[in-house]
């Protein structure tokens, strides 16, 4: 998108070096802590993460290859937001 700001950009780059797939946004009715920066703060905020099923059931579960995926995309996102220096 056009309006986006330029870190969520930057996390859609590393989503697609580390998973081969497009990212995909999903808006969601569910309370996360992300909400409470943009209410109260009025501080842009996402959430981003592997998938899983169930959610908060007896039986939840999260997708081990997801979080391979995700954490190779944070690592990403980070060197690529923050910087990476050499030495």
């Amino acid at each position: 998108m056009q309006d986006d700001p330029e870190i969520l950009r930057v996390l859609e780059s590393a989503h697609r070096a580390s998973t081969q797939k497009p990212f995909q946004r999903r808006i969601s009715t569910a309370l996360n802590d992300s909400r409470f920066y943009g209410l109260y703060y009025g501080i842009p905020a996402f959430c981003y993460g592997p998938t899983g099923e169930k959610s908060h059931g007896f039986n939840e579960r999260v997708n081990i290859e997801s979080i391979r995926e995700t954490t190779k995309a944070i690592a990403i996102f980070v060197a690529t937001w923050c910087g990476v220096n050499a030495d």
